[in-house]
């Protein structure tokens, strides 16, 4: 039975999205080697990666090679594992070797996220109550690690539910 149908949000003939895929617990990295056909790109290929989310899958990313050219079929194979994606462009030119051949390693684990909160019963202790900021880093594509937290309680340029109901004194 089928589950989940996937289709990339910028789908164009003729991108051939899904001639490779890989699965890796609720991560799929689908292949589109004709992506982008149209100029100035023609054909330079894109890799798609899509997280299920209870019964849906939504698309993460859309990666592509930073020094793709046309005809490199960027896309052609993928492979996944932990927060490691691999896309094969088995016909990319690479020092002026014509079809040489390249494949681009894509790591997740280098975004950052801060995240400005006000709580009034914060479920962590690394969390201030009141007013704060905390950043984390992405660990893989499903999980964030708390790097570090600010009380910014202290600070009195702060806009507080007081000001905003009474923003002219």
């Amino acid at each position: 039975w089928q589950a989940a149908k996937l289709t990339a949000n910028d789908a164009a003939y003729p991108d051939e999205f899904g001639r490779a895929v890989c699965l890796s617990g609720a991560t799929a990295v689908i292949g589109a080697p004709h992506g982008y056909a149209y100029a100035p790109y023609q054909g330079k290929g894109a890799a798609y990666v899509f997280i299920r989310e209870g019964d849906s899958w939504q698309q993460q990313a859309k990666l592509t090679a930073s020094d793709g050219a046309a005809g490199d079929n960027f896309g052609d194979s993928v492979a996944i594992y932990g927060d490691t994606t691999v896309v094969g462009a088995y016909t990319a030119d690479v020092s002026g070797q014509s079809d040489q051949g390249a494949t681009y390693v894509f790591t997740f684990g280098n975004s950052y996220l801060l995240w400005l909160n006000y709580d009034t019963n914060p479920e962590s202790k690394s969390v201030p109550k009141g007013f704060s900021a905390q950043i984390y880093r992405s660990v893989s594509n499903r999980e964030m690690q708390l790097v570090k937290s600010v009380d910014l309680n202290a600070y009195s340029y702060l806009v507080t539910p007081a000001v905003l109901k009474n923003p002219v004194p």
